[in-house]
């Protein structure tokens, strides 16, 4: 079935922005997600369907596309992926990662994709590394964050607020600059609690 057939056109021509989920398999056991996202998660959208949907974006009048998840580059073919959008330039791409699984090639690849990065940071180090469920993620992210800053890739903090005053610290402990700060809600799915969301653009 086409994109253009299904019951999304609508939604999606009105909003100008397609989210697409690739998987719901992370490597995290972050206490928020929303996809209830696992390590051995089974549900993959096939890597043609999701070629499609890019290639279709235009005709939807989509602007802004985001690969999701779970965890995008845990998804087998996301290198297939962002070479087929390295050939789009008729929306902007972002991914939304934790960053962890992120090292120079798949910087590259993003760069050549001309695709943002929304990246994943709670506060300091102990407190994210116990709230995302996995030691050392901090330092992954972190060292993510700086990778793909160093090859022209624009990155998006992404921090839950969680009541704790953590938000100030969080630009300064990833070592790079903050240029602006917009808030909005994450949305509500499964038997998890709306939490707001504060995007810290990086410089």
């Amino acid at each position: 079935m086409r994109v253009l057939e299904s019951g999304l056109a609508a939604s999606t021509s009105e909003s100008g922005v397609l989210v697409i989920h690739l998987l719901n398999r992370c490597n995290l056991h972050c206490r928020h997600c929303y996809m209830n996202a696992v390590p051995d998660g089974g549900n993959i959208l096939p890597a043609d369907i999701v070629c499609r949907a890019l290639q279709e974006a235009k005709l939807l009048g989509i602007r802004t596309v985001h690969l999701t998840g779970g965890e995008p580059f845990v998804y087998p073919e996301i290198h297939r992926v962002l070479e087929f959008a390295s050939g789009l330039r008729d929306f902007q791409l972002f991914i939304s990662t934790n960053g962890t699984r992120i090292g120079s090639h798949e910087a590259q690849w993003m760069k050549a994709a001309g695709a943002g990065a929304q990246i994943s940071i709670d506060g300091p180090e102990e407190y994210h590394d116990r709230f995302r469920g996995m030691r050392g993620a901090f330092a992954a992210s972190n060292s993510a964050i700086q990778m793909l800053v160093a090859a022209g890739v624009p990155v998006t903090v992404v921090v839950t607020i969680t009541g704790q005053p953590l938000l100030p610290a969080v630009p300064r402990r990833v070592g790079v600059g903050r240029r602006g700060r917009a808030h909005q809600r994450a949305a509500a799915a499964g038997n998890r609690s709306r939490r707001p969301h504060c995007r810290c653009k990086i410089v």
